[in-house]
């Protein structure tokens, strides 16, 4: 795939690379993140696209990470992100810095917590909603006890008619079969009218999967009688909060998405919670994310810096 060139007019600004993962980490320790948008392995296998590119800087003690993309008049540079650990002085550098790229026009910015509003408000931005992430409780979907978990205990259990059912790490020696399963994933979606999405982040990060510590990311990979039948990665985003970044589950093997998000989150046992991103708008995974009984549903924003002179508010009353 081709990959965007990277202007002169963003002189100064980096693409991402895998030695960074300690410098996003360090940011993200000091912040309040949750958010799965900032999950480094996420940004690094998605953040070089044909007509995207994610770029980023350090300005007082803050990282800030743009989105360069193409758009019918050109290309436009966004912030991907607020500021992290927030400080005003890299907004206003943000901020500044999107003005001239954009010639004149305010930029936008991509995702933003809700408890990050009020920062960014300050400053000239307007926020609405686009989207809710699905938070776990970690211990507590480890452990399942209780009735409320009874439907995901089902179908774990469902899965112990596989006699040849195999449980092991990633490998690079994975990555063609863990491909043609992905290809199937994708049939399966398109036949029941969902056109996916993803195809070069998964590439990307079943290519390069290796270059990033178990620390940061692990891979998993389900076997039935051989064959690569479902498999994940994901990892901390911070202490705190983990990401179930990418999972793919053979549609005839049910039991088997509910498998890779327990067994993700058994092998953190440092984390408390763990972000399972959105639904998608769609029911099916909407439900099957429901029954690991979310304990918060998280709201996230995109926000655009207001004409001068414009006032409003952005948070529903």
């Amino acid at each position: 795939m081709k990959v965007m060139d990277v202007p002169a007019a963003c002189l100064g600004l980096s693409i991402i690379r895998a030695e960074d993962h300690d410098c996003f980490q360090a940011a993200m320790e000091q912040a309040d993140i949750r958010s799965h948008h900032y999950y480094f392995p996420r940004l690094l296998f998605s953040g070089q696209r044909e007509r995207r590119l994610l770029l980023f800087e350090q300005v007082s003690g803050s990282v800030l990470l743009y989105s360069l993309h193409q758009r019918e008049s050109g290309l436009g540079l966004n912030l991907y992100v607020p500021p992290f650990p927030f400080q005003t002085q890299a907004l206003q550098w943000a901020q500044d810095r999107m003005r001239d790229f954009n010639r004149g026009r305010g930029g936008q910015i991509e995702w933003v917590q809700e408890k990050d509003i009020p920062l960014i408000e300050g400053h000239g931005f307007l926020a609405s909603l686009r989207e809710q992430e699905f938070i776990y409780d970690r211990a507590a979907v480890v452990a399942l006890q209780g009735s409320q978990f009874a439907r995901v205990r089902r179908y774990l259990a469902s899965l112990k008619k596989y006699d040849e059912l195999v449980v092991r790490s990633f490998t690079p020696a994975d990555e063609a079969g863990c491909m043609a399963l992905y290809r199937k994933f994708r049939t399966q979606l398109k036949e029941k009218g969902i056109e996916p999405k993803g195809l070069a982040a998964m590439a990307n990060c079943l290519k390069d999967a290796v270059r990033l510590p178990a620390s940061r990311m692990q891979g998993e990979v389900f076997e039935v009688d051989g064959t690569v039948r479902a498999y994940s990665f994901g990892g901390p985003i911070n202490s705190v909060y983990g990401c179930v970044f990418l999972t793919v589950a053979d549609h005839d093997f049910p039991g088997l998405a509910y498998a890779l998000r327990h067994q993700m989150m058994k092998n953190f046992p440092d984390l408390s919670y763990f972000n399972d991103s959105t639904d998608n708008n769609r029911p099916g995974l909407r439900e099957m994310k429901q029954r690991f009984r979310p304990v918060e549903m998280h709201s996230i924003y995109k926000a655009q810096e207001a004409r001068r002179g414009s006032k409003g508010s952005s948070l529903p009353l």
